[in-house]
């Protein structure tokens, strides 16, 4: 299992970084054709932000793999043992329920986007919107490894081992 959560953290940073840089280029080629040749690309922006929509969505799911998500870092690091399980816990159902609220509206919205078209790019909205319940769904693996991972430390070790844990 451990092995297959690298694989995929892998081929997460991957798809990010080759987003990004699509991003780049594209942005630039757009910067270009408009001052340079007195042309607007018209597909430019709408690729690029649906692009952004995306990387800002996996790379939440990148953060919540590498427990880097929503938390209170400078109060968790002071805690030890027991209290420090506890409020990691309640961080990762309070993610966990955010996971539900993505893939079930998330859904929603793509069979809502499976009806608009793009203005400039030849899709619907439901490729944009697809992004939130499949990141959602990434997401509450992630958190059900970082539980399961919890959950597996405080049964291993006692609360006097888990206080000298990070």
């Amino acid at each position: 299992m451990e092995k297959l959560i690298k694989y995929f953290r892998s081929i997460l940073v991957v798809l990010l970084c080759a987003m990004t840089a699509m991003d780049v280029i594209v942005i630039v080629a757009q910067v270009i054709f408009r001052f340079f040749l007195h042309v607007s690309l018209a597909w430019a922006m709408e690729l690029a932000g649906v692009s952004l929509v995306w990387i800002t969505f996996l790379g939440a799911t990148l953060a919540t793999m590498d427990e880097s998500n929503i938390n209170f870092n400078g109060f968790i690091d002071k805690l030890n043992g027991v209290p420090k399980l506890v409020l990691k816990t309640v961080c990762n159902l309070l993610v966990l329920a955010m996971c539900y609220i993505m893939v079930r509206y998330g859904y929603k919205s793509v069979l809502i986007g499976a009806n608009s078209k793009m203005v400039a790019l030849p899709t619907t909205m439901a490729v944009c919107c697809s992004v939130i319940p499949i990141s959602g769904v990434f997401m509450a693996f992630a958190v059900g490894t970082n539980l399961g991972a919890s959950v597996v430390v405080s049964r291993l070790f006692g609360a006097k081992d888990m206080a000298r844990m990070k």
